[in-house]
């Protein structure tokens, strides 16, 4: 039996990993603002240091895995609590448990976007390199909160962009340790659990997303049954990537996306 840590394990791709983490007769602990096992709001410092002493009060002897699911998609209430929340609490929490991971020789895995390889930075405004560059998360905040409502930067990107970039810089001297740290980048989940009913598909609509044959032929998988991804395909690798069963893995963004990242490069390869 493996002791786990999950963050935003109550809902969504969160809940699936932890029903089939403890399936499988693993231990977890959920980290979550509301109704986790130790409930804690990521969004700010004294939130993650509260939920960073539980963890170490309840597992002195170490854990096997951390997966940080924790997020938002909107800015809500400010521009800042989309970074705080995705990028700062994940990173804050992953550093204050890796002593907990070393004891162990665990896994990490951070939960990125896919859409970051839909389009290139340089295509979609965004600060995702200043936020991996810059520690100091009130400033970073400001800078946000300063933008106007009709910003044309995305927010959520930036979180994301600059998650995948603290994993890759950081896997070297983690994985040195002892430590395997990568990431698992989403493509369209149905975070819901179960069928893509009409409502569902008119809730996508109201985000933009379109649900028409032009849109389904970018999820080559699910393309015949006009569907998205459902949480447990995500919560599936995730319990792989936190194994020992992917221990020759480290540093890498495992695209979990259904095929849509070769749809949109079909001519791109990463060597």
């Amino acid at each position: 039996m493996a002791d786990y840590i999950v963050t935003g394990g109550v809902n969504g791709i969160g809940k699936a990993a932890v029903d089939l983490l403890r399936a499988n007769g693993d231990r977890v602990l959920v980290i979550d603002n509301e109704g986790g096992d130790i409930c804690a709001d990521l969004s700010g410092k004294e939130g993650r240091q509260e939920a960073i002493s539980k963890v170490y009060s309840s597992c002195p002897d170490g854990i096997d895995g951390l997966a940080c699911i924790a997020g938002i998609s909107s800015p809500k209430p400010n521009n800042s609590s989309i970074l705080s929340t995705n990028y700062y609490g994940a990173v804050e929490v992953a550093e204050g448990l890796f002593p907990l991971l070393e004891k162990r020789k665990g896994s990490c895995v951070m939960i990125t976007s896919a859409s970051i390889t839909w389009s290139a930075p340089d295509r979609t405004p965004n600060i995702g390199e200043l936020l991996a560059n810059c520690p100091d998360e009130e400033r970073i905040g400001r800078l946000a909160d300063s933008f106007p409502a009709d910003s044309p930067y995305n927010l959520y990107y930036s979180t994301k962009l600059a998650l995948s970039l603290w994993v890759r810089r950081n896997s070297i001297e983690w994985g040195i340790r002892g430590v395997r740290l990568n990431s698992i980048a989403p493509g369209c989940v149905d975070t819901r659990l179960g069928s893509m009913t009409e409502e569902k598909k008119e809730e996508l609509r109201k985000k933009g997303i379109r649900m028409n044959e032009s849109f389904h032929k970018t999820i080559p998988t699910h393309y015949r049954d006009h569907g998205i991804m459902p949480s447990e395909d995500i919560a599936e690798t995730i319990a792989f990537m936190l194994s020992d069963k992917s221990r020759g893995i480290n540093g890498v963004m495992v695209i979990a996306d259904a095929g849509q990242e070769a749809y949109y490069n079909t001519e791109k390869v990463y060597f």
